[in-house]
């Protein structure tokens, strides 16, 4: 695995992730994003009943791994397979495009489109904040 900061983690094919590091690079991974973060989760030495009702807890919101790190659960597609995850300190600003869809703003200056409207990433963001503990959430900008 990578020890790089890892940020974003989209669906790219079935059993296939894109991932996204820190500093732009980006790796291709035969596996689903939650696979991938419950691996990652493992290799930090967690425990694995412990990991499993981390990851159990709050199934549609998102994940807290065992170093604190929050991944925030986000649409990224229409069809199959739709759902990623964004580490939600990574995120820097939100917006809608002119579809109202909602784009992420990284604190490296990427980019990711996601597909869902504005209010619903907001409301997530807060509710990450709420149940797992996370920090404030990002300005929001139209």
């Amino acid at each position: 695995m990578n020890q790089e900061t890892l940020i974003a983690l989209t669906p790219e094919a079935e059993n296939k992730s894109l991932l996204i590091y820190e500093n732009g690079n980006t790796a291709i991974h035969g596996c689903s994003p939650i696979s991938y973060l419950q691996m990652l989760d493992s290799e930090m030495g967690a425990d694995m009943q412990d990991s499993r009702e981390r990851f159990n807890q709050y199934p549609n919101l998102g994940i807290r791994l065992s170093d604190g790190k929050i991944y925030l659960k986000m649409r990224f597609s229409n069809v199959p397979p739709i759902y990623g995850y964004v580490l939600l300190e990574a995120i820097d600003k939100i917006f809608d495009d002119e579809n109202d869809e909602c784009i992420l703003y990284l604190t490296d200056g990427q980019t990711l489109p996601t597909r869902w409207r504005i209010g619903t990433v907001s409301l997530h963001m807060r509710q990450a904040q709420k149940l797992l503990g996370a920090p404030e959430t990002p300005e929001q900008e139209k």
